[in-house]
Protein backbone atom coordinates (compact mmCIF):
# COMPACT_ATOMS: atom_id res chain seq x y z
CA UNK A 1 0.00 0.00 0.00
CA UNK A 2 3.10 2.13 0.56
CA UNK A 3 4.18 2.23 -2.80
CA UNK A 4 0.62 2.05 -4.15
CA UNK A 5 1.12 5.08 -6.78
CA UNK A 6 -2.03 7.23 -6.08
CA UNK A 7 -0.98 7.40 -2.47
CA UNK A 8 2.64 8.32 -3.65
CA UNK A 9 0.81 11.21 -6.41
CA UNK A 10 -0.81 12.63 -3.33
CA UNK A 11 1.50 12.86 -0.35
CA UNK A 12 3.84 14.22 -3.35
CA UNK A 13 1.46 17.49 -3.67
CA UNK A 14 1.38 17.92 -0.04
CA UNK A 15 4.68 17.61 0.26
CA UNK A 16 5.45 19.89 -3.01
CA UNK A 17 2.46 22.54 -1.42
CA UNK A 18 3.85 22.54 1.88
CA UNK A 19 7.31 23.54 0.99
CA UNK A 20 6.15 25.77 -1.81
CA UNK A 21 3.69 27.53 0.48
CA UNK A 22 5.51 27.18 4.34
CA UNK A 23 9.19 26.60 3.80
CA UNK A 24 10.53 28.07 0.79
CA UNK A 25 10.32 31.96 2.16
CA UNK A 26 11.83 31.12 5.45
CA UNK A 27 14.97 29.78 3.64
CA UNK A 28 15.29 32.40 1.24
CA UNK A 29 16.68 30.41 -1.37
CA UNK A 30 19.89 29.31 0.72
CA UNK A 31 18.71 25.80 1.20
CA UNK A 32 17.08 22.35 -0.71
CA UNK A 33 14.72 20.35 1.21
CA UNK A 34 14.91 16.35 1.32
CA UNK A 35 12.79 13.95 1.59
CA UNK A 36 13.29 10.99 3.38
CA UNK A 37 12.05 7.65 2.66
CA UNK A 38 11.99 4.16 4.19
CA UNK A 39 14.21 2.36 1.13
CA UNK A 40 15.75 2.86 -2.10
CA UNK A 41 12.51 0.85 -3.99
CA UNK A 42 10.04 3.74 -2.16
CA UNK A 43 12.84 6.81 -2.91
CA UNK A 44 12.45 6.23 -6.64
CA UNK A 45 8.71 6.17 -7.06
CA UNK A 46 8.87 9.62 -4.70
CA UNK A 47 11.67 10.62 -7.02
CA UNK A 48 9.70 10.03 -10.13
CA UNK A 49 5.94 11.75 -8.82
CA UNK A 50 7.96 15.40 -8.00
CA UNK A 51 9.28 15.45 -11.35
CA UNK A 52 6.12 15.20 -13.13
CA UNK A 53 4.04 17.26 -10.31
CA UNK A 54 6.61 20.21 -10.85
CA UNK A 55 6.55 19.86 -14.53
CA UNK A 56 2.91 19.39 -14.41
CA UNK A 57 3.03 22.90 -12.03
CA UNK A 58 5.25 24.60 -14.05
Amino acid sequence: MSLHEHNIEQKTAIMVEHFHRQVMRRLQGLAKAMVMTSSRLHAVPYMLAFQRYITAQG
